[in-house]
């Protein structure tokens, strides 16, 4: 299931919260500004992006969701089969699981990753993908030789055998490739490799 049907199911519940009391998304800002302490309330754009699947919901909103409606903030994952969660950097996964960064869109930037890029974070056996960072969803800005589709999800791992010709994930005037990169005299920026595909179901 792809991350935004998750988050799509997590704003139906946010809905179904909202409209059981009969509450507007601009009444739901004003009391969830409360609960974070906030001068101004939420705005009711940003409420209808998370009740459409459009936004990630981070903890801190969720916790505040919780609070506002009473409800155990597993309450938004009941159902879903949900593995992605908003938890943030520092999150313990325990001694046998680890947790990997979920980037929807890639960055400009990339690899520089910031907090605001991450949609998610999916938990694997610690045994599986060594060396893995982060999931990257493959978009209309990514090129593949093989297997890989837009829509798939790609392990990704920095750098670790500059001599390793397959499966790298390169960049070459602004578009993402997955495969061997071309030689000289084109010069590629290899970001890293690429450990694993998860197919868009």
């Amino acid at each position: 299931m792809e991350l935004f049907e998750k988050r799509k199911k997590i704003g139906n519940k946010i809905r179904e919260l909202r409209e059981s009391g009969n509450w507007t998304q601009a009444k739901l800002g004003v009391e969830l500004a409360k609960a974070l302490k906030k001068t101004k309330p939420i705005a009711s754009a940003t409420i209808s992006r998370y009740e459409e699947g459009k936004r990630s919901v981070k903890s801190e909103m969720l916790d505040a969701l919780a609070g506002v409606f009473k409800v155990k903030s597993s309450f938004f994952y009941e159902e879903t089969g949900m593995q992605v969660s908003e938890e943030r950097p520092g999150y313990d996964a325990g001694l046998n699981t680890k947790k990997l960064a979920v980037i929807e869109d890639i960055p400009f930037a990339f690899p520089d990753v910031v907090d605001k890029d991450i949609a998610g974070y999916a938990e694997f056996p610690r045994f599986m993908f060594p060396g893995a960072q982060y999931i990257i969803k493959v978009g209309d800005s990514f090129s593949s030789e093989g297997e890989i589709n837009e829509g798939d999800h790609i392990i990704f791992a920095p750098l670790q055998d500059a001599n390793s010709p397959d499966n790298l994930l390169y960049k070459l005037e602004g578009i993402f490739f997955i495969g061997r990169p071309p030689k000289k005299p084109l010069q590629a920026e290899i970001l890293g490799h690429v450990l694993g595909v998860i197919k868009k179901m």
